[in-house]
């Protein structure tokens, strides 16, 4: 299932890679998270690496596919 978000980057995220503001956007998210699952990651409408440093004003959107969870079962013997 993928998600979408977009965020203003705030005061709090100046200067910060692009990878840790999204952490930060979405707690349950790590850094490596970010780098593994993200599907499309724009800021102000153009392609940007993850170490990009954040500005202010700028509008990110981004795309995450979340894995569904795997229900494992066990058999009866």
């Amino acid at each position: 299932m993928i998600k979408k978000y977009q965020f203003i980057v705030n005061n709090d995220l100046i200067g910060k890679r692009l990878d840790q503001a999204i952490a930060g956007f979405i707690p349950e998210l790590t850094r490596s998270a970010v780098k593994n699952n993200s599907k499309t990651i724009l800021v102000n409408k153009k392609p940007e690496k993850l170490s990009y440093k954040c500005r202010a004003m700028d509008q990110v959107y981004f795309e995450i596919e979340f894995l569904d969870p795997i229900h494992i079962l066990p058999e009866s013997i």
